[in-house]
């Protein structure tokens, strides 16, 4: 029987249970799991972000692309004007694709939805895949109501200056940077990685859409240690529309 790399009791954000964390692999940011829910640290600190600065959450409208794991189990069972989307590129746009409408093929940088829909929008490790991210932005910006949020994690390298691994030639996707994919539930292939966010993170945010933005920390701290919240790239991004 493999012995973890690393457990801890505590208590998940994401099934709200006292629970253990077991990771198999030193990467925990993929492998550090509740094992009742099977959430990962990113879900669970979106979690903790969201139940302390947005208590009411269940009452809003909120708007998930591309969600996955528990994160997406509790919202929902819990938020009755919760949405969510996928993008598949052979479907039209705003296409109703499952759970009594609930479910659209949505392309992030094209949404369907009228201006003021949504009091939260959340996307989880999407940016980094995102072709054209300043047009996403936008788009989020005109669907969230007055002082809704955009709260989101994506891998940030405070080292570095935001830029991109692509460029775009006649309509194609053009690699300028080595391939890199992360896994996609609705792609074997994965997706590539199109830009690698760097410390000047919350600038782009508002200078391309009129945001106002923070960028949350997870620090070295026995409550967090408590809820599962270590790990590298451990941040949460949260982005009001005045």
């Amino acid at each position: 029987m493999r012995k973890p790399v690393k457990s801890t009791f505590g208590f998940c954000p994401c099934c709200g249970k006292r629970t253990l964390f077991v990771a198999f692999d030193h990467w925990l940011r993929d492998a550090y799991k509740c094992v009742r829910c099977r959430s990962i640290p990113r879900q669970r600190a979106i979690m903790s972000v969201l139940d302390a600065r947005c208590g009411n959450w269940k009452n809003l409208d909120i708007h998930e692309s591309s969600p996955c794991g528990s994160t997406f189990d509790r919202m929902k069972k819990e938020c009755a004007n919760y949405s969510y989307s996928y993008f598949y590129p052979d479907k039209k746009l705003g296409e109703v694709i499952g759970e009594g409408g609930k479910v659209t093929n949505q392309n992030l940088q094209e949404l369907t939805f009228p201006d003021n829909s949504f009091d939260l929008f959340i996307t989880q490790d999407v940016f980094e895949h995102l072709n054209e991210p300043e047009k996403a932005l936008k788009e989020i910006f005109r669907c969230l109501k007055p002082g809704g949020m955009h709260v989101f994690t994506v891998p940030i390298y405070p080292f570095l200056e935001t830029r991109p691994r692509i460029k775009i030639e006649d309509g194609r996707v053009v690699p300028i940077m080595e391939e890199q994919y992360h896994g996609n539930p609705i792609s074997e292939k994965g997706s590539l990685v199109t830009y690698d966010w760097g410390g000047d993170i919350a600038r782009v945010m508002d200078s391309v859409a009129g945001f106002k933005t923070e960028v949350i920390e997870f620090q070295d701290s026995r409550e967090n240690h408590r809820m599962g919240l270590e790990a590298d790239f451990l941040q949460v991004v949260v982005s009001t529309k005045p």
